[in-house]
């Protein structure tokens, strides 16, 4: 996966689409934390800088045919690490069934995509 701690954005976008094929059970997790540019943590004090955000219901399977998106944005200055803590998603060919994608909105960027997860 790639290093996406050198990146300082205003808005990153992290797209979720889960297309479960029948019968297929799985879930997701992932835990995002903003960083400073020499990425250490930031304090626990400073209000919305890290958090958390994970599929509905989980620890159990998500819904089928379930399409999530999280915005995710930090001040000028500042970078979003992103650290997954679980991850399981139906692997298939060119990621036909579940997706993980991580985009990042900066000006003057021709490939938002930063990656795509198809399974682990």
């Amino acid at each position: 996966m790639r290093d996406m701690s050198s990146y300082s954005t205003a808005s990153v976008h992290s797209d979720l689409a889960f297309h479960p094929a029948m019968g297929w059970t799985s879930c997701i997790i992932l835990f995002l934390y903003a960083s400073v540019c020499e990425c250490r943590r930031l304090p626990d004090p400073e209000p919305l800088m890290h958090g958390a955000v994970q599929s509905p219901q989980y620890p159990e399977p998500y819904p089928p045919n379930l399409q999530e998106q999280w915005d995710l944005s930090v001040p000028e200055g500042y970078q979003i690490r992103l650290t997954f803590t679980h991850l399981d998603i139906e692997s298939s060919a060119g990621c036909y069934y579940d997706s993980l994608t991580v985009r990042a909105t900066f000006q003057h960027m021709s490939n938002p995509k930063l990656v795509q997860c198809c399974s682990v």
